[in-house]
């Protein structure tokens, strides 16, 4: 059975009726496996850290020296505040973050980074950041391409978003903006790209709010949602 990546193709389906659509369909393809690497090596560097995926996200989103109520951080990771009390009560006992009263409104908790949540924090980026992962086979003329590419399809991505917000968003994504989607799955990644960058806020979840896992899930990655 021929394969594209780490995808088989079945060859009980059709083919793809043009050339173009055959390259779309092993681009899309090609780029499904390489976010799953790209993931697997954002959750290596977080567990290197002891640290989940979810825990080190919300540490990415945190600031340092701003207190920042549940609420605020729960919308900003597109999750529950419910679901978020267990990651953050994880993070206050490894020393990372600290429970305060929001300073507008007392009743209403914020989270700010301690100093060992930005020692964290830091650490980690800067050794994403520094591990070149799937993208080391890739020369300096062959990366600049590929940003190229994707601040082009990021146009694309910026208009998808714009049309979904008026709610006049086609029913099918075209092939570009899923090739950006599947590009733009993972931060440090995303952060490279420029132009391919469209989250909400932190960028966090594809599935529906109240289907994900909950905030400890291994696989809560940053991801990337046009809805």
């Amino acid at each position: 059975m021929a394969k594209v990546g780490l995808v088989h193709l079945p060859a009980d389906l059709p083919a793809p009726s043009t050339e173009r659509l055959r390259l779309i369909r092993d681009a899309d393809l090609g780029l499904l496996t390489l976010a799953d690497r790209l993931r697997q090596r954002w959750s290596a560097h977080a567990a290197a850290a002891g640290l989940s995926p979810a825990q080190i996200t919300a540490l990415l989103t945190l600031r340092p020296g701003q207190a920042v109520p549940m609420r605020q951080l729960a919308a900003a990771l597109d999750s529950d505040a419910s679901n978020l009390s267990s990651l953050v009560d994880r993070l206050e006992r490894r020393g990372a973050v600290e429970r305060r009263p929001d300073p507008n409104d007392r009743r209403v908790k914020a989270l700010v980074l301690t100093k060992e949540g930005e020692r964290l924090r830091a650490s980690f980026w800067r050794d994403v950041i520094e591990d070149p992962g799937p993208l080391a086979p890739l020369s300096k003329k062959e990366l600049r391409t590929l940003v190229s590419l994707l601040d082009r399809l990021g146009a694309d991505a910026a208009a998808a978003k714009k049309l979904a917000g008026s709610g006049s968003f086609p029913s099918a994504r075209s092939p570009r903006v899923n090739v950006c989607i599947a590009l733009a799955n993972n931060e440090p990644f995303r952060q490279k790209a420029r132009g391919c960058l469209h989250n909400r806020s932190a960028g966090i979840g594809t599935a529906p709010r109240g289907t994900r896992d909950r905030s400890e899930s291994k696989n809560s990655y940053p991801r990337v949602s046009l809805r």
